[in-house]
């Protein structure tokens, strides 16, 4: 998977008062939901105000506006924004994401969950939905000339993925091989950096540490700084989720499901299920809600 170099394209962006974020240590995470012909023309903007504010803003998670409700097809179609044209429109505004090479289903990163769980002997979170819910994509933001690098133009990122797993189901087999395991893995993803591709001042030794972050157990001063690399270097994750509506309902993505509501009567239910398709919301808050006694309505 070859990188392709394209411009950084930078525009203005007007300050930002992040009301005592910086000063707390508070990190945040940008979630615009985008709607054709509303707001898809900022996307660019969008990105260069998280692009300019690494040091709050550690992750953009847009979202494709869901239409729940009576709704005229026209008026839907109108309406209607979907992850391929986020891809497309991040491209063309900002030049620095690609549409094709840049983005993967979350699932990718379900390597690491497994390396972590072989690791440290304790359950982790999977990554298993459907790779219609969404994708997400790593930046690397340099702080001095805000230029914006996805990690794919540096990072075999498939061939980094299938030797983690690779390590993961030796660690499995042999638990006693952690210590060993760990040092061939840094060994093996070595071999999917391409050096003369990243960014001036970026080495391997940054990767390292970037990914051991998630195999190991951080302590609190780690929290707020696992997304930085080195001096120079943060780390930007974009993402996309398209929560579904009754227009456009899949019940392989509810089947696939790794977000879900905890109800009063003890059962999980799938996100989109909660206000799409089945739609439990109404049901539930039938069985469970309560008038409000004279006192409570003062």
């Amino acid at each position: 998977m070859q990188g392709v170099s394209r411009p950084f394209i930078r525009t203005s962006v007007r300050p930002c008062k992040w009301l005592g974020t910086k000063e707390a240590g508070i990190k945040v995470t940008l979630v615009p939901t985008i709607v054709r012909g509303l707001n898809d023309h900022q996307i660019g903007d969008i990105f260069r105000l998280a692009v300019e504010n690494t040091d709050v803003v550690s992750a953009v998670s847009f979202q494709p506006v869901s239409l729940t409700g009576r709704i005229d097809a026209s008026k839907r179609r109108e309406m209607r924004y979907t992850m391929a044209d986020l891809a497309r429109d991040l491209e063309e505004q900002t030049g620095a994401v690609g549409m094709h090479e840049d983005w993967y289903p979350y699932s990718i990163v379900n390597p690491i969950s497994r390396l972590t769980e072989a690791l440290t002997g304790e359950p982790k979170v999977h990554f298993n939905c459907h790779p219609h819910c969404g994708v997400a994509s790593y930046l690397l933001v340099d702080r001095e000339t805000r230029e914006a690098t996805p990690f794919t133009r540096f990072l075999d990122i498939e061939g980094a993925m299938a030797a983690i797993d690779k390590e993961a189901r030796a660690i499995e087999k042999r638990p006693w091989m952690q210590k060993l395991t760990r040092i061939q893995m840094m060994r093996t993803l070595k071999k999917h950096f391409r050096q003369e591709q990243a960014p001036a001042g970026l080495t391997f030794d940054h990767i390292s540490e970037f990914v051991n972050t998630f195999i190991r157990e951080r302590d609190e001063s780690e929290r707020l700084e696992f997304h930085k690399l080195g001096e120079r270097f943060d780390a930007l994750l974009l993402t996309a989720m398209h929560f579904q509506d009754n227009y456009n309902f899949e019940i392989d993505r509810v089947q696939n499901c790794v977000i879900h509501y905890a109800a009063p009567d003890g059962r999980f239910y799938p996100f989109c299920t909660w206000n799409s398709g089945p739609c439990h919301r109404e049901r539930l808050e039938d069985m469970y809600s309560r008038p409000l006694r004279a006192e409570q309505k003062a």
